[in-house]
């Protein structure tokens, strides 16, 4: 079923008002004919044999065979592993080798390296900050762990937040074993809480949050923990009730009845023990196949995918916008 006519079905379903900002994948692509131009192999140069990134690399060159085999494209897709150093950089000089060993096997397209193709967190900074901005929020409060991850969330946030939009953002640090959180954050004045921890770190405080402030978050709230093969927390709807946070439309349609999902087809591909952040990479798979076929036009292209809004200028420099939702028990919002 299409999503105009399950809207036509369903229009009283709490999913609806979310249901009518999700487009057909290939509704606003172009070009629009989903064609590569050249018949030679598409070389994937990820780090397949690094034990920080090689999931993640898998994923998303599952991501991409799926497209590949929706849409009939023959290409072969070969995989090359590359080297990243300890600061998370690709290796440029491995970078060219095993470039020039692609083309030697007949290589037309090439993907890599793995900070190339990932979800910007300053694309969800830019989300955030656009949310609160619409909303008249001036004031935020940012809980915030002590740990690089959480480091990059702020840096990227108060990038936009203060140093583009000169508002003012106040950080309260997350310590081992609080007990008067509820206490500092009635001392900070704020108009909105934005979360910059993980899913493990919100449940640990879940209950010190005031759901009459507005409470934002990265995707990093919403995140599931694999432990022996095993998805734990798959939905966090408890902790998550009441917030806000960005993510990928992927990840939202996930949470809506398997029959109203736009991307079902790509759910089922999707291996059960995948986490969230699996999942994303493989989104950017799919979502892939289209910027390769638009790089070949040298036209602007916008795209509504499974990662978010993507847009391709004449230069070829790529930018993504990525959507809010609210979780609560009658079901998801689209913000």
């Amino acid at each position: 079923m299409s999503i105009a006519a399950w809207q036509s079905s369903y229009p009283d379903h709490v999913a609806t008002s979310f249901a009518k900002t999700l487009k057909s994948e290939t509704g606003n692509t172009s070009p629009k004919a989903l064609v590569l131009k050249m018949q030679g192999n598409v070389a994937l140069i990820l780090p397949f044999d690094d034990p920080l990134y090689a999931t993640q690399a898998n994923a998303f060159r599952l991501g991409l065979q799926a497209a590949f085999t929706k849409y009939n494209i023959t290409n072969k897709i070969k995989s090359y592993a590359s080297i990243v150093n300890t600061d998370g950089t690709a290796d440029k000089e491995n970078l060219n080798d095993l470039h020039a060993f692609a083309k030697d096997e007949d290589a037309s397209y090439f993907i890599g390296p793995m900070a190339d193709i990932g979800i910007s967190t300053d694309n969800e900074a830019q989300a955030i900050s656009q949310f609160a901005m619409r909303n008249g929020m001036q004031n935020v409060l940012i809980i915030a762990s002590d740990n690089l991850t959480s480091s990059k969330l702020v840096d990227s946030f108060v990038a936009v937040w203060q140093n583009q939009l000169g508002n003012q953002a106040n950080v309260l640090k997350l310590v081992s074993n609080e007990i008067d959180l509820k206490d500092k954050l009635q001392v900070t004045p704020h108009d909105f809480v934005l979360l910059a921890i993980s899913a493990n770190e919100l449940r640990t405080i879940r209950s010190e949050l005031d759901i009459s402030i507005p409470t934002i978050g990265f995707s990093t709230v919403h995140e599931s923990d694999v432990v022996d093969g095993k998805v734990l927390y798959p939905s966090n709807q408890t902790i998550l009730n009441a917030i806000r946070w960005t993510d990928i439309p992927f990840l939202f349609d996930g949470l809506l009845p398997e029959k109203n999902q736009q991307y079902a087809e790509y759910h089922a591909q999707t291996e059960p023990s995948m986490s969230n952040d699996l999942k994303r990479w493989f989104a950017l798979g799919v979502d892939y196949l289209p910027l390769l076929i638009a790089s070949e036009s040298n036209e602007p292209f916008i795209i509504d995918g499974l990662t978010g809004q993507i847009s391709l200028d004449s230069s070829g420099a790529t930018s993504r916008k990525l959507p809010i939702a609210k979780l609560t028990y009658d079901g998801l919002t689209l913000e």
